[in-house]
């Protein structure tokens, strides 16, 4: 069972994205406060990703997908590819238990 990621919903992640590399990378404003606080927020988000994925790669193995290709997409998509595989999860035996 695979399940799915609806890839379109994230374009304006990725115009977002877009937004930053340019900052970076103009050149008048890169050395800026403005450069430097928009290398801090990519590189905050490329680690969160990185966990995000390492994440997503063992509740893919719970679920049985495939590891390797959530490992990717958690990678790329963060959690918002988490956040499926997590909706794909048999509840816990626990969850319906009363306390």
């Amino acid at each position: 069972m695979q399940p799915e990621v609806p890839e379109r919903d994230f374009l304006r992640a990725g115009y977002a994205w877009m937004a930053l590399a340019l900052i970076v990378a103009l050149p008048w404003i890169g050395p800026s406060w403005l450069g430097q606080l928009a290398r801090w927020i990519i590189v905050l988000a490329a680690l969160a990703h990185i966990g995000e994925a390492f994440y997503g790669r063992e509740l893919a193995r719970r679920v049985g997908a495939d590891p390797k290709v959530w490992f990717r997409r958690s990678l790329v998509l963060g959690y918002l590819a988490v956040r499926v595989l997590q909706r794909a999860q048999p509840p816990s035996p626990q969850a319906g238990a009363p306390s």
